[in-house]
């Protein structure tokens, strides 16, 4: 999760949240929250993401948490560090975040036309890796440059990706990219049937701790989702379904 918060933080969102272990990459700008039944081993942690092995009951699962730069050239750093772990471990392999990159035109909304060129790098490490997109469910819209009318931008920077090991262990898998009103309408990923976010219990404390956080440093997001919804229902019904296709 990308917090937006000094990581002298860190301790303390950790028992807001009820989990009981932490972490910062290098940077300190994604944190990662994990519960004491999975024993985590951390991979490679560098400015754009941070791997980490768990061992849950008797399998081991590869999570890779992504904060990708804007510039196209730094983000070439990332696609290498992380085409070297699919080279050296093989076992089920998940990578989610923000990886400031869209793929296609239909990825975006507003702003200049989108070019291959842009995308380029991004497909060709999904290629080389041999990854998949967990399937979404509702908008795939995940960002907003926070300007309205012709200055207004819509763009799908946050995704899930999987290699087959994975979807072979986990088959059900999908992230609902929704606001989820009980959280403060937050956008949160899901996995469905035999989780890996299965925190049972612990879960409607979460909710409430993250609703009460995004109040907090965002201030009213509730009304803030709410005036990005109503913007694109206003392009959708004056331009149509193709003004996705020709931004």
């Amino acid at each position: 999760m990308e917090p937006f918060q000094d990581p002298s933080e860190l301790d303390n969102f950790r028992r807001k949240l009820g989990f009981d272990n932490a972490g910062v990459n290098c940077s300190g700008k994604i944190w990662f929250f994990w519960i004491s039944e999975w024993e985590g081993i951390n991979i490679l942690d560098t400015v754009q993401q941070v791997t980490i092995k768990f061992k849950i009951d008797i399998k081991f699962l590869l999570i890779s948490v992504v904060y990708a730069r804007c510039n196209a050239l730094e983000r070439l750093e990332l696609w290498e560090e992380l085409e070297r772990i699919n080279d050296r471990d093989r076992c089920p392999w998940i990578i989610g975040g923000d990886f400031n990159v869209i793929l296609n035109e239909e990825e975006k909304l507003g702003g200049l036309p989108f070019t291959q060129h842009e995308a380029i790098d991004f497909a060709s490490f999904i290629c080389m890796c041999a990854l998949s997109e967990v399937h979404t469910i509702g908008s795939n819209i995940t960002w907003w440059n926070g300007q309205i009318e012709e200055e207004c931008i819509f763009k799908r920077l946050d995704r899930i990706l999987v290699i087959q090991e994975f979807e072979e262990v986990f088959p059900s898998s999908e992230t609902p990219q929704k606001f989820q009103e009980d959280c403060g309408r937050k956008q949160e990923g899901r996995f469905c049937g035999e989780s890996v976010h299965r925190i049972s219990s612990k879960d409607e404390k979460a909710k409430k701790a993250l609703a009460g956080w995004s109040k907090e440093v965002f201030g009213n997001v509730f009304q803030q989702i709410a005036t990005i919804e109503d913007v694109i229902k206003v392009k959708g019904s004056s331009t149509g379904d193709s003004a996705f296709r020709k931004q």
